[in-house]
């Protein structure tokens, strides 16, 4: 091991031998070639185009030597539902264009040179007409004074919501959509979707283009000056389909129904590294493993290692629907999506964590190797008279970047995906997920292999590589490291959080202090808990062994301890800001509506599974607009407090936490969270069967 290695550690209990096989052996280009691939592939699922590339990741994951490889079918028509998701209809797209033909002729969008530019669920059409701007596009007050019937509007709202407003509710004829804000990126071409595909009194969607910033500046700037006509050609269909999942492993030795899982999504919006990217990498992640356990300089893993790819959200929804037992062999899956492009783009890698319902501290594990490789590919002071790149443990690939790893770790927040289905209260499969979202080219037409950086792509493939080795050979040993690492970590967090804690007393005025500080101790009460409940998660790991139990216990009796150390600080000060304000050192008392959320303890219904969104169609909205009608759905209160506090409120229940406790929980999580948004909320679930109150 030269020099610059011994700048930094190995994580956890990996070698530097097998860390250095690993990244000797993972390669960018391998990834970035099978985005190459993919991006000629159409992408929508359902949809013939999806089989192309269900049909593609089986042959590459037995070309690599996973064992047990198969591809499962599961219907999709646009009316079954798999528990509260509501299934799709396939789409076949074949052909399509976009004219203006007046004042004069020119064309806008080619579907063989532009594919992703033609909304999904745009049906055959031939048709001309006015075209009519209307703003945004997705509220009533955007057509004020207009008559769009019979025209093609063009807005800058999402195309579904514009496609709604426009063609469901004021009979337009179609909708070309761009992006407000593309100035910077003016040539940019979107893509979108029009969901619902049916229009309330069952009327069929119509059609959908993205056009540049350029090309609709063009337009309007036409439009002012007289009227502008457009032609549209579409060969495009909606009908039946499947969803289809593709799975293989490496498997275990010692525990092969204990599993660790490494997905990505495999449906590609028609066009780019949304998740092609992660596609490749998560194949090479697999030909690495694979590769290295044939050659013996790798153990086979104790543990079964398990790919999966289908399609985002629906695919674990649909997979685990009809295998439910999975459930009790599913340790942990690492979420790979979007992953690898050029940070000249304006992109950056991120963790996401566990959301503080379904905490783990193998989140930890995954975070040390993630940090090694920052730490390791960034340069190092002690390094910079030495030759480029400068980095204490350089992971490059020839063909990359010799970029820095410029990455960073986050809670678990906004970031659509299929972490999101995992981490559900009644799946509780722990989860996290490595992604370069946001990114501007995303389901855009530049959004290509040309994007991508191999080094990059090798940087996170040997990340997911090292991480798989590494849990699934664990044993008790390794879990009480992991514990202490995960313990230490948590006092990071925890100190972090005071800290916020006593910026929030810190900032108040005289009448507002009681509230905040209870909100705070709410806040820093919750992190100690979720804290806590990280650590036992270890359980699988610990295997029975008593030293191992018992050394955890010790370990989260502790941090229970520190816990009460730094409750007794924020209180501390909390009395000073008060005696400098001149106010009593109390804590608000709980509103009227906060006690009678006290007594009302929550137990969900052991099916539907996966979460229940009210304001997305497919997730939940549609099963919930079935039950209760739409009216009482879009307008919950809580849906305006934040994009997860509904998802993390329903996923805290468990038949122990009455509504307090679960409005504390989020608001420690998010925001502080009304009691009357919380009630509201779950008496919609109680009308729908999700959730009965305990007598």
């Amino acid at each position: 091991m030269g020099y610059e290695k011994t700048l930094i550690r190995p994580p956890l209990w990996l070698s530097a031998e097998t860390l250095q096989a690993i990244i000797e052996e993972a390669s960018g280009e391998l990834a970035r070639n099978h985005f190459r691939r993919l991006n000629l592939m159409g992408g929508y699922s359902p949809s013939p185009q999806f089989r192309e590339i269900a049909d593609y990741m089986r042959e590459q994951a037995k070309t690599i030597g996973l064992e047990g490889v198969r591809l499962e079918e599961f219907p999709s028509d646009g009316e079954r539902y798999y528990w509260a998701f509501r299934t799709e209809p396939s789409w076949d797209a074949r052909g399509g264009s976009l004219w203006q033909t007046s004042p004069y002729e020119k064309r806008l969008i080619d579907f063989a040179v532009t594919p992703g530019a033609l909304a999904r669920f745009s049906r055959s059409i031939e048709a001309e007409a006015e075209l009519v701007y209307v703003g945004a596009g997705r509220s009533a007050k955007d057509y004020d004074g207009g008559d769009v019937e019979g025209k093609v509007v063009l807005a800058t709202g999402p195309v579904g919501a514009v496609h709604a407003a426009a063609v469901y509710e004021r009979g337009a004829l179609g909708v070309i959509t761009f992006r407000a804000s593309g100035f910077d990126l003016p040539d940019l071409v979107p893509s979108g979707d029009l969901t619902p595909w049916l229009g309330p009194d069952g009327s069929p969607s119509t059609f959908g283009f993205g056009v540049s910033y350029r090309q609709a500046q063009e337009l309007i700037s036409e439009l002012n000056r007289g009227e502008v006509r457009v032609r549209v050609k579409i060969d495009a269909d909606v009908g039946l389909g499947e969803y289809l999942e593709i799975t293989g492993v490496i498997p275990g030795c010692e525990l092969p129904d204990e599993e660790l899982l490494l997905t990505a999504h495999i449906d590609h919006r028609n066009t780019g590294g949304n998740n092609a990217t992660g596609d490749g990498v998560s194949l090479e992640v697999a030909r690495t493993l694979a590769r290295l356990i044939e050659q013996g300089a790798l153990p086979r893993p104790r543990r079964t290692i398990r790919f999966i790819w289908g399609a985002e959200h629906k695919g674990f929804l649909v997979y685990l629907h009809r295998h439910p037992e999975a459930l009790d062999k599913w340790l942990f899956v690492l979420n790979y999506d979007m992953a690898g492009k050029c940070q000249s783009v304006g992109v950056r890698v991120h963790m996401k964590r566990s959301p503080s319902s379904n905490p783990t501290v193998v989140d930890d594990a995954l975070q040390e190797i993630f940090e090694w490789v920052i730490a390791g590919n960034k340069v190092h002071r002690a390094l910079q008279m030495s030759p480029a790149p400068h980095f204490p443990w350089p992971i490059l690939d020839p063909l990359g970047s010799q970029d820095d790893f410029l990455a960073d770790v986050n809670p678990y927040y906004w970031g659509l995906s299929d972490h999101e289905e995992l981490n559900d209260g009644n799946l509780k499969v722990h989860s996290a997920q490595i992604g370069d979202w946001p990114d501007p080219y995303i389901a855009a037409h530049q959004d290509n292999p040309e994007t991508a950086d191999p080094t990059q792509m090798k940087r996170i493939a040997v990340i997911g590589a090292a991480f798989l080795h590494a849990i699934a050979n664990a044993g008790p040993r390794e879990a009480e490291e992991l514990v202490a690492v995960g313990a230490a970590r948590a006092r990071e967090r925890l100190a972090l959080q005071l800290r916020k804690t006593i910026a929030q007393v810190s900032d108040a005025e005289a009448e507002e202090l009681q509230r905040v500080a209870l909100e705070a101790r709410i806040s820093l009460n919750a992190s100690i808990d979720q804290e806590q409940r990280s650590l036992e998660a270890i359980e699988p790991w610990l295997e029975g062994d008593p030293d191992a139990v018992a050394f955890t216990k010790n370990m989260i009796s502790k941090l229970a301890v520190d816990g009460g150390r730094l409750i007794e600080e924020l209180d501390t000060f909390h009395h000073r800001k008060a005696e400098a304000l001149g106010v009593p050192a109390t804590l608000s008392e709980r509103s009227p509506e906060e006690e009678a959320l006290r007594g009302k303890v929550p137990v969900r219904a052991g099916t539907p599974k996966g979460p229940i969104y009210p304001n997305r169609f497919l997730y939940g909205g549609a099963w919930l607009s079935e039950r209760l009608g739409c009216g009482e759905l879009l307008d919950l209160a809580i849906l305006r407090d934040g994009q997860y506090i509904a998802y993390e409120a329903l996923n805290f229940v468990d038949g122990k936490r009455n509504l307090l406790q679960i409005r504390d929980a989020v608001s420690a999580e998010f925001t502080p969270v009304p009691a009357g948004h919380v009630a509201e909320f779950f008496s919609i679930l109680e009308k729908a069967g999700v959730v009965s109150f305990m007598k």
